[in-house]
């Protein structure tokens, strides 16, 4: 299913599981499970400390504030800091790094 390698997938992992009967709830508890090894389980820990690195290395040159989306290739900005990215990608940052994502907070909360 081509779907499941895009920027979509979760959703189109969502959708899948409610149409197989799963309950709002219980796909919630399955996705939140999932996030929770992805950040927390020591195998994902090299994957992390990499995005993050990668990360601090590619803001926004207007905003200061980490990208909606960048070429994987060359690490080029494609689109620039936007509001719903910035809610969803702080709200895990702060997981993985706190000390990242405070002057990213700052940042988005003073714009």
């Amino acid at each position: 299913m081509p779907a499941l390698n895009g920027p979509h997938r979760m959703p189109v992992v969502w959708d899948g599981l409610v149409e197989r009967g799963y309950s709002e709830d219980q796909v919630e508890k399955i996705m939140g499970r999932n996030l929770y090894r992805l950040y927390f389980e020591p195998r994902f820990e090299r994957a992390i400390t990499r995005w993050v690195t990668e990360a601090r290395s590619r803001f926004d040159p207007n905003t200061g504030l980490l990208p909606h989306e960048v070429d994987h290739r060359t690490g080029q900005v494609i689109e620039g800091a936007r509001g719903s990215s910035q809610s969803l990608m702080l709200r895990f940052l702060v997981e993985v790094d706190p000390a990242f994502a405070r002057p990213q907070f700052r940042a988005i909360t003073h714009r």
